[in-house]
């Protein structure tokens, strides 16, 4: 059976987005697939750092005059097959390799690798700033024609020298991930997005603790509702 490589992008279109997708990625929120006994062989790139912080930094640098329909980030998501025996040691140096050659090293907010799943991956999450300082996401992900170059290109410079394969061009299934799942929430009508207000200075594990109550809520309404025929192609 054939090992494919995997890639996926998701837009971040508000700060929470941004927060959510950084907590979830650095695992201060736990996502219940995970296995809390293999979290030690899961890697991060900025673990004490809030995200906002480290956006703003960007834009400043940059002296960018945001528009308030634009988007924030760009989450990316680059696995592999988990029946795939290659070397996750090469496999994850090449795959930063192309992610800082493809959007840029300064761009690249976090990275996190997650071994703690049955699928081996790593996500990032992107400020997108074109080379000539202007800050929109459809330089990389403007139309279909550009996301499928994307995962050819991750597929040539990660996947091919692996021995895995690219999945089908043009293919209509479409994976829709449950953090998007849970903020489209187009299926489950009775399950709010949690707010994401700003973390508080004091009581900080007590926020996390809430707000991980509130997702872990969102990934069982979720799984309720794929498991009622949840057509995730209509979305």
């Amino acid at each position: 059976m054939p090992n494919y490589a995997i890639l996926r992008t998701r837009k971040l279109t508000s700060v929470r987005d941004m927060q959510v997708a950084s907590m979830h990625n650095g695992r201060q929120l736990n996502p219940p697939n995970a296995d809390a006994e293999r979290a030690h062989l899961n890697k991060h790139s900025h673990e004490n750092s809030p995200i906002m912080d480290r956006w703003s930094q960007a834009i400043e640098a940059n002296e960018i005059k945001v528009r308030k329909n634009a988007v924030r980030g760009i989450e990316v998501f680059m696995g592999y097959s988990p029946d795939a025996e290659i070397s996750v040691e090469q496999w994850n140096i090449r795959t930063k390799t192309w992610l800082a050659e493809t959007f840029g090293s300064a761009n690249i907010l976090q990275f996190d690798l997650h071994l703690d799943e049955t699928t081996p991956h790593a996500q990032a999450i992107i400020v997108p700033i074109t080379p000539d300082g202007r800050l929109t996401a459809k330089h990389w992900l403007g139309g279909k024609g550009k996301l499928a170059g994307l995962q050819t290109d991750f597929w040539k410079s990660v996947g091919e020298p692996l021995g895995l394969e690219r999945g089908v061009e043009g293919s209509s299934r479409k994976h829709i991930p449950l953090a998007e799942m849970h903020n489209r929430l187009a299926y489950v009508k009775d399950s709010p997005t949690p707010e994401v207000e700003k973390p508080p200075l004091t009581g900080r594990a007590d926020y996390q603790a809430d707000l991980q109550t509130k997702v872990d809520k969102l990934h069982k309404a979720a799984m309720v509702a794929t498991a009622h025929g949840y057509d995730q192609r209509k979305l």
